[in-house]
C-alpha cells in the first residue's frame, strides 16, 4: 500500500537511509509480536489457568524474535511480485493457506507427504519450536536449535529476495486501465 501511494518514493527523497526505514517497520512488528505474547500470556494464566514456565520465558523471547524477523523479512520480500494493491489481499491470502496447512494440528493425523510438506515452510516451525516453552516437561534452557535454524533460513531467504527485488516505486495496476474517461457527448454526432 505505501509503494502504491507513492509513499515509498517520498521516504527515498529524505535524508533517511531506506535501511533504517526497513528497520523501523521491522523493529515496530517486533514490538507488536512481543506485546501480543504478553497478551495472550497474561490472558491464558488468568482465565485459563496457564502455568507460566518462568525458565523457559528466555526460549521465547528468542523464537519470537526470530520467527518475527523472518516473517517480515518474508513479507516484505513478497511485495515484490504483488503487481498491485488490489492484487495483495488475495495473492498473501493464499501464501498464508498454503503455510496454515497443518501448522495447528498434530503432523501424525495427517498423511505422510502433507505434514513433510508442511515443515518445509516456517510456520510449522514456528509453532514447534514455541510450543515447548510453554511445557513443564520442557529441559531449561529449552531453546530448539533445530527449528530456530529453519526460521533463520527462512529469513535469509527473505532477506535475499528483499534485496534482489524489492521496488520502491508503484507499479502499475494490472486491474485498472489507464485511459482518460470519454465525455458523455463524444460518442453522438454533432448537428
Amino acid at each position: 500500500v505505501t509503494r502504491e501511494r507513492g509513499i515509498l518514493r517520498r521516504v527515498q527523497g529524505t535524508p533517511l537511509p531506506k535501511w533504517a526505514y526497513v528497520a523501523g517497520h521491522v523493529g515496530s512488528s517486533l514490538v507488536v509480536a512481543y506485546a501480543l505474547c504478553f497478551v495472550m500470556l497474561i490472558v491464558g494464566a488468568l482465565f485459563f489457568s496457564v502455568d507460566i514456565e518462568w525458565r523457559l520465558i528466555p526460549a521465547g523471547i528468542l523464537t519470537i524474535a526470530v520467527g518475527a524477523a523472518a516473517f517480515a523479512a518474508l513479507g516484505v520480500a513478497q511485495t515484490a511480485w504483488i503487481p498491485s494493491e488490489t492484487a495483495a489481499p488475495p495473492l498473501t491470502n493464499a501464501t498464508t493457506l498454503v503455510m496454515l496447512t497443518t501448522a495447528f494440528m498434530p503432523v501424525d493425523d495427517v498423511p505422510r507427504v502433507v505434514g513433510w510438506f508442511a515443515s518445509l515452510f516456517p510456520l510449522r516451525h514456528l509453532v514447534e519450536a514455541l510450543v515447548p516453552t510453554y511445557l513443564s516437561q520442557t529441559a531449561a534452557p529449552g531453546i530448539p536449535w533445530g527449528h530456530l535454524g529453519a526460521l533463520a533460513i527462512w529469513g535469509v531467504i527473505g532477506l535475499v529476495g528483499v534485496i534482489v527485488s524489492f521496488k520502491w516505486e508503484p507499479q502499475a495496476d494490472a486491474g485498472s486501465s489507464k485511459s482518460p474517461r470519454r465525455s458523455r457527448g463524444s460518442g453522438r454526432g454533432r448537428a
